[in-house]
C-alpha cells in the first residue's frame, strides 16, 4: 500500500512539473520572438544612422 502511494506521488510531481512547463514554455518564446524583433530593429536604426553619417 505504501508503494502505491509513492508511486501516485511521483506521478503527480510529474504532472505538476508537466503542468508549470505548459505555461512557462510560450512566454519563453514570446520573449525570445521579442528580443529578436528588438535586435533587428536596433540594427536597423544602427545601419541607417552610419549610413546616414557616411
Amino acid at each position: 500500500m505504501r508503494e502505491l502511494n509513492q508511486r501516485t506521488d511521483s506521478s503527480r510531481i510529474e504532472t505538476d512539473v508537466y503542468t508549470n512547463k505548459g505555461p512557462r514554455l510560450p512566454a519563453y518564446e514570446k520573449s525570445m520572438r521579442e528580443i529578436s524583433t528588438l535586435r533587428n530593429t536596433v540594427l536597423c536604426f544602427v545601419s541607417e544612422v552610419v549610413g546616414f553619417g557616411s
